[in-house]
């Protein structure tokens, strides 16, 4: 896959101030995106089971292609995920971010996978007044809920984005913000991504993964 480099501008200012004076320094710099993994799901047959691609399957549980209305209002490929399972893609990735859509059920969208996908981080919506994002960690059959932002509700598809640079997380759903946090685990400072269920059937569509040097 042809690596996609787009630099962004970072703009860091100083303020000096000496006597009365105040004299503004204003450095720019870049970093780079590179996408090294995408899948809408288009080249596989309808009904196909995974595995399927670079996709692994962690655990049992049930996950296909079906057609759908998807994002874009087009009928097309999507995933279907259901039984608490997860499909991964392997990767030694340390910052990236994670960009995947979603709609049904409670999806999980993992990341920074390790372990043969048994160790890392997920995010997940919740249903009825469970409504808002969560982020747990977790390790094998052990889960720890690490942070919450809730009243987060929405109907049919939304997009879910993971931004994950050294020990800090940010979590955006629908292009705004919903978590911002540190979290200082040395096991889980690189790995790849993973979709599942928590709970229901759940659709997933258009996965992006570009890192940032």
């Amino acid at each position: 896959m042809k690596a996609l480099r787009i630099f962004l501008p970072v703009v860091f200012t100083a303020i000096i101030i000496s006597g009365c004076a105040t004299r503004q320094i204003t450095k720019k710099s870049a970093y780079s995106l590179s996408e090294v993994f995408s899948d809408d799901f288009s080249s596989y047959g309808i009904g196909q089971k995974a595995p399927f691609g670079e996709w692994k399957i962690k655990n049992p549980g049930s996950y296909f292609i079906e057609s759908a209305i998807q994002p874009d209002g087009t009928i097309g490929n999507v995933l279907k995920t259901d039984n608490n399972g997860i499909i991964f893609i392997p990767g030694d990735w340390k910052d990236y971010f994670f960009e995947v859509k979603t709609r049904d059920g409670e999806p999980g969208v993992f990341f920074r996978l390790t372990n043969n996908g048994n160790e890392g981080y997920y995010i997940t919506k919740g249903l009825g007044y469970m409504t808002g994002i969560r982020l747990y960690k977790f390790a094998g059959n052990t889960k720890q809920m690490i942070a919450e932002s809730k009243g987060f509700e929405v109907k049919g598809w939304w997009d879910v984005k993971i931004e994950v640079i050294g020990n800090t997380i940010v979590v955006y759903a629908n292009g705004k913000k919903y978590m911002d946090i540190k979290d200082n685990d040395p096991k889980l400072s690189f790995g790849g991504v993973g979709l599942g269920s928590i709970y229901g059937g759940v659709l997933f569509d258009n996965v992006r993964v570009k890192t940032i040097k």
